[in-house]
């Protein structure tokens, strides 16, 4: 009985253990550079009411763009977020899988970051590359 609760107990352990890493994104480099990510649906938004200005109303990326600016963000706090990017009301948003496994639904915001929302999590990205500022009309502060 004893061996069995112990082989339990370091199973669940085991398996607790891999489904957090399965979970994790890598926060020490590009998140994305070694996924595979593929996106499923792309449409531009602006936030319900929000005033928007000429630049906001016009401002869209392609799928290809997309794909380059998930490539090479980096996992920021829901802090860093909040404190170092302008949440503006244009935004790209659709459907998104990581690894074939892991879907979100994603808001590439014209303020420069990324954000994954599932039923269990809500992940911030920042695009911090300056050459990749390009493709939106602000950066981090």
């Amino acid at each position: 009985m004893r061996k069995l609760f112990f082989s339990l107990s370091f199973l669940l352990l085991t398996v607790a253990s891999q489904a957090t890493v399965i979970a994790m994104i890598d926060t020490g480099g590009l998140a994305f550079a070694d996924r595979h990510v593929m996106i499923i649906t792309q449409k531009k938004e602006i936030r319900p009411g929000a005033v928007a200005t000429a630049g906001e109303q016009t401002w869209k990326l392609m799928s290809s763009d997309e794909m380059t600016i998930f490539k090479n963000v980096k996992q920021i706090t829901e802090a860093q977020w909040s404190a170092k990017f302008t949440d503006l009301p244009a935004y790209m948003t659709g459907k998104c899988r990581i690894d074939r496994s892991l879907n979100y639904i994603y808001e590439l915001n014209a303020g420069g970051f990324l954000k994954l929302t599932n039923a269990s999590e809500i992940l911030y990205y920042g695009c911090f590359d300056k050459s990749l500022r390009k493709y939106f009309l602000k950066g981090p502060k």
